[in-house]
């Protein structure tokens, strides 16, 4: 999982994650975590994912 402040530099906030990949999901902040939920992905499931946000990562602005 990779996140970029600026549209041009990107750091690594996971190396690894267990998920499969998928599309047409949603993703959101809910107390201080990235949630990843639904989309399509095979074979087809209910998986509800979140990671941590990095402290400071929001910033001012």
């Amino acid at each position: 999982v990779w996140y970029t402040k600026d549209g041009k530099t990107w750091t690594e906030l996971k190396s690894a994650v267990i998920w499969k990949a998928r599309h047409e999901h949603s993703a959101y902040v809910f107390k201080d975590k990235i949630w990843v939920a639904g989309g399509e992905a095979t074979p087809l499931n209910s998986e509800v994912w979140s990671l941590e946000i990095p402290p400071g990562w929001f910033g001012d602005g």
